[in-house]
């Protein structure tokens, strides 16, 4: 089911950012990482909500080849579109309910913009540091009342 908060606008949005904008955020996921992970040492990246995959183009970019990158996402919409956008990881790109069922195991997970999407917080954090080893990278935007509405 395609989030209440999502419509056909913002989806042209994720595509156009796919395709053209580089997002602060994973600048900075892609700088800690980089600076903490030892560089022949390879490592298994989960990416919770990945959406189109943006932390993929970012990784790409960079030339970081030490990371085996796994994106999921519990709407087909974003998975079907990044799969057409990035065709080298369409078969790492996997529809997954965080809340419901653990990713596999990974050393590094990161996720951004998901947990305020979600009706129960705490099963999708226990699937999360359950299938973690080393690292979880956070973004969020959890507060006790909406900022708009």
């Amino acid at each position: 089911m395609f989030q209440e908060s999502q419509n056909k606008e913002y989806l042209e949005l994720c595509i156009d950012r796919a395709k053209n904008v580089d997002l602060t955020w994973v600048e900075q996921f892609l700088d800690i990482i980089c600076d903490n992970l030892p560089s022949k040492s390879e490592r298994r990246l989960n990416d919770i909500g990945c959406n189109l995959a943006q932390f993929w183009k970012g990784l790409k970019k960079r030339g970081v080849g030490n990371i085996q990158y796994f994106g999921f996402d519990s709407e087909e919409v974003y998975l079907e579109e990044a799969k057409k956008i990035f065709p080298e990881i369409s078969n790492k790109l996997f529809m997954l309910d965080i809340s419901q069922e653990k990713p596999p195991e990974c050393d590094i997970t990161i996720c951004s913009a998901v947990l305020e999407h979600l009706e129960y917080l705490q099963p999708a954090l226990d699937n999360i540091l359950q299938s973690t080893k080393e690292t979880f990278l956070l973004r969020t935007f959890l507060g006790e009342r909406p900022i708009s509405q």
